[in-house]
C-alpha cells in the first residue's frame, strides 16, 4: 500500500480501468482559444472592466500580497516557512521544467502539459540524440487561464488540460480545499521523501485582475495540479536548490515591483541563507508583459 501511494506519480497505476477505457475514448471537453480579435467577446469586455476595476480598486488601496504577509500560519511556524522551501537541496541533481501563459485553447495547453507529463524525451542536442528526464520540478510562470480569472477559467482552461495529462491521485476531489499545507500523501510523513513530480506557480498580470482571489484558492489552498504536487502556500517563494542554486519566484502584481514585506523577505534570504558566489536565478514577469529569465552572480558572504 506504502509503495502504491507513495509512486503513484511515477507510475500512475490505474484505478477504475473501464473508466479509463472510455476516457481514451473520449473527447476531452476542452474550450477553444479565446477569441482575442474578436470585438464582440463578453469575455474581452468582462476582462476589459474586470483590469479597469484592478487598476482602480486594487493598485494602491489593497494589495492581496500585504494580506498574507498579515496572515500567519500554523502555531509553531515562523514566517518564512510558508515562503521558503528546501526540501530539494541536498538531492545529487535535479531536473526542472518551465512553462507560461497556459490557460488559452485547451488543445494547445493539452500538448504542452502531455509533452511535461512524459516520464522522458528525446531530442536532438548538438547533432546527438539525448533522453530528458521529467522534471522533478514544474515552474509555470502566471496567466493561469485567459482572459480572465475564475472558477470556470482556472478549471476549464489551466486544470482541465493538466488533469488530463497527468492524472491526480485517486483520493483527490476537485472540491477539496487544502487548510493546512503540504498536504503530503499517505505513508509519506516529509517533503523529502516524496519524490513525484512537484509544481510552483508565479501569478502574471491576468491573475491579478480579480486581485489574485482565484489564484489564492486554486493555487495556494489546493495540492494537486493534476499529477502534479502543490506545495506553495503564498504567491510568491523561494527554492533552494542543489549546489547552491535557488529559484526566486516573484510576484509583481499590477504595479511591476514587490512590496516591502516581500523585499524583506528576499533580502533575509540573501543575507542569511544564500553562499559566497552562487548563482541566484529569478523568474518574474516584467510590468511590460513579457517573461525573463536573470542569472546574476552574488558578493554575499556566508
Amino acid at each position: 500500500m506504502f509503495r502504491k501511494y507513495f509512486r503513484w506519480a511515477l507510475t500512475h497505476p490505474s484505478t477504475d480501468l473501464e473508466d479509463e477505457k472510455l476516457k481514451r475514448h473520449m473527447k476531452p471537453d476542452f474550450l477553444d482559444m479565446v477569441p482575442w480579435y474578436s470585438g464582440t467577446s463578453a469575455d474581452l469586455f468582462k476582462t476589459a472592466f474586470d483590469l479597469m476595476v484592478s487598476v482602480t480598486l486594487f493598485v494602491g488601496r489593497f494589495d492581496m500580497r500585504m494580506m498574507q504577509a498579515a496572515m500567519k500560519g500554523p502555531t509553531g511556524n515562523t514566517p518564512n516557512d510558508d515562503l521558503l522551501y528546501d526540501h530539494f537541496n541536498e538531492r545529487e541533481d535535479l531536473w526542472f521544467d518551465f512553462v507560461a501563459d497556459t490557460g488559452d485553447g485547451g488543445n494547445s495547453s493539452y500538448t504542452v502539459a502531455r509533452l511535461l507529463a512524459q516520464p522522458s524525451i528525446r531530442t536532438v542536442i548538438g547533432g546527438s540524440m539525448h533522453t530528458l528526464p521529467r522534471g522533478n520540478l514544474l515552474i509555470i510562470g502566471g496567466d493561469l487561464a485567459y482572459p480572465n480569472p475564475s472558477s470556470f477559467t482556472y478549471e476549464r482552461r489551466f486544470f482541465r488540460p493538466f488533469e488530463y495529462a497527468l492524472q491526480p491521485p485517486p483520493w483527490y476531489r476537485d472540491e477539496h480545499i487544502a487548510l493546512d499545507k503540504p498536504e503530503l500523501p499517505p505513508g509519506v510523513s516529509k517533503m523529502t521523501e516524496y519524490d513525484g513530480p512537484q509544481c510552483f506557480i508565479i501569478p502574471g498580470n491576468h491573475d491579478w485582475f480579480d486581485g489574485l482571489h482565484t489564484f489564492m484558492r486554486y493555487i495556494c489552498h489546493k495540492s494537486w495540479l493534476g499529477g502534479w504536487f502543490l506545495p506553495q502556500k503564498k504567491s510568491y517563494f523561494a527554492l533552494h536548490l542543489p549546489k547552491g542554486w535557488w529559484i526566486f519566484g516573484l510576484d509583481l502584481s499590477l504595479h511591476g515591483d514587490v512590496d516591502v514585506y516581500q523585499f524583506k523577505f528576499f533580502a533575509d534570504v540573501c543575507q542569511n541563507k544564500v553562499h559566497f558566489l552562487r548563482l541566484l536565478i529569478f523568474f518574474f514577469l516584467t510590468s511590460l508583459g513579457t517573461w525573463k529569465l536573470k542569472v546574476i552572480f552574488t558578493d554575499l558572504i556566508d
